[in-house]
């Protein structure tokens, strides 16, 4: 159970984290079709694995939830005061984890529909690369301001938005709210505890998690090989939204690749954990 928990409350803080998935975290934990199975079949199965499901869900979930109340704060401190650092950090996480991905296929070589769909993934954070290149990130009002019934709904289906995307291994739900306007906002409400607000963006990201976990779990079962391809294309093009630049001065150099190698070592370490059991 408790193993669960901080496995929840890793991925509740890479969701906090703009340009870093949980699903890719899930996939590095292990726990990423199990996730999608247990969200995806709930309804199909018997009683005694809904209760399975169920506790397993929970246990996730409390840690997520865990996870991004007690970081949100350190985060947004840590993005706004050393964002070149922090960013270099979590792309040798990403850069690390993309083994983890390719560790769940059955075939060796891939075949052309594979190689297809690789690029078909890759394209997605292209595409929101540039978007978001062209765009002004928006900081709405919405945390001390008056609170309208259209704003309410305009959250709750950003919520669909950044929930359905939390299940995708390498498409950020942070980077999603940015370029929908509304990342530091709901980040304003979780450290602000603003109840209303945050609960309604909460109900719509459950909601989106369960459309596209069952999606992902008919995906894996199906298509399991050709999905990973396309969810490897989504991952290594997502370093391009990590990107922060370098500070050209000797102890900065030094200090990024120190975080960077950091982070590859972490995921390194969690792998390793797990080949011993």
């Amino acid at each position: 159970m408790f193993k669960n928990v901080i496995k929840g409350a890793l991925i509740g803080v890479a969701n906090v984290i703009p340009g870093i998935s949980g699903g890719t975290l899930a996939l590095i934990l292990g726990i990423y079709e199990k996730l999608t199975e247990s969200i995806g079949e709930f309804f199909n199965v018997t009683r005694k694995k809904k209760l399975e499901y169920i506790i397993f869900i929970s246990q996730i979930m409390v840690g997520a939830g865990i996870g991004i109340l007690l970081f949100a704060k350190l985060i947004e401190f840590l993005f706004k005061n050393h964002y070149e650092e922090t960013s270099f950090f979590f792309l040798g996480i990403i850069i690390a984890s993309l083994p983890a991905i390719m560790q769940h296929k059955d075939k060796i070589h891939p075949k052309k529909n594979e190689v297809v769909l690789f690029l078909m993934g890759a394209i997605i954070p292209l595409i929101l690369f540039f978007y978001q290149s062209f765009i002004k990130i928006s900081t709405v009002n919405g945390v001390d301001g008056s609170i309208s019934t259209f704003y309410i709904l305009k959250l709750f289906l950003c919520g669909i938005i950044a929930g359905g995307t939390m299940v995708i291994p390498g498409i950020s739900g942070s980077l999603i709210l940015m370029i929908l306007g509304e990342y530091y906002n709901v980040l304003g409400f979780i450290n602000n505890f603003k109840i209303f607000p945050m609960g309604m963006f909460a109900v719509g990201a459950a909601l989106g998690v369960f459309i596209f976990a069952k999606v992902m779990d008919k995906f894996l079962k199906r298509y399991k090989d050709e999905t990973l391809y396309f969810i490897l294309g989504i991952v290594t093009l997502s370093l391009l939204e990590m990107w922060p630049g370098v500070t050209l001065n000797i102890s900065s150099i030094v200090l990024d690749v120190l975080v960077f190698c950091t982070g590859i070592f972490l995921v390194t370490r969690v792998r390793d954990i797990k080949t011993e059991r």
